[in-house]
């Protein structure tokens, strides 16, 4: 009794220690993003306010619909990388974030790209649905023509719509006519 107690026990310990370990990988995983967003806080700054669309989109949309949180993030990246080359290539970095948030028409153009990446998927989408309808009405066609042809080449029996006896042969035309009668 003692030792199933104390080997459950050693267990609990076991499962205790993975997850602070885990915690220590997870806390020392913050500690890096929050010392690389302060020593880079003039990008910082500006993805965080100018990508805010994508942080939406990524909490708002569900699970089965994450290509249209990809597509906003990548094209809310696009209308915030010419502004981020701006404060790279400057000499004092927070004066030119403050300029640039500052300024109205960045933060359009920024918030429009992730409008346009949200145009993009919602068309794309229904683009890539009407195509594979197609598609698939065309295979329907194919099979149904196929289905002709052999119909025609090898008789009704090939449909599939004949009756069987019971060790799967085809009955013959003349008992079915019977067995209706």
């Amino acid at each position: 009794m003692a030792k199933k107690k104390k080997n459950k026990a050693d267990k609990k310990k076991k499962k205790n220690s993975s997850k602070k370990s885990l915690g220590v990988t997870a806390w020392i995983f913050i500690f890096a993003i929050l010392l690389m967003s302060i020593v880079f806080l003039p990008s910082t700054l500006l993805l965080t306010l100018g990508m805010l669309p994508t942080l939406i989109a990524i909490v708002v949309v569900s699970k089965n619909h994450k290509n249209k949180a990809l597509t906003i993030g990548a094209m809310n990246f696009a209308g915030c990388f010419p502004y981020l080359m701006d404060i790279w290539q400057s000499n004092d970095r927070m004066a030119t974030v403050m300029h640039i948030l500052s300024d109205p028409m960045s933060v359009v153009v920024m918030y429009s790209a992730a409008g346009i990446g949200y145009f993009i998927n919602y068309f794309v989408t229904r683009l890539v649905r009407q195509m594979m309808y197609a598609g698939a009405e065309r295979k329907i066609k194919s099979y149904e023509n196929e289905k002709k042809n052999l119909e025609e080449r090898w008789g009704r029996k090939v449909r599939g719509d004949i009756l069987l006896d019971i060790n799967g042969f085809p009955l013959d035309d003349n008992k079915e006519q019977e067995d209706n009668a």
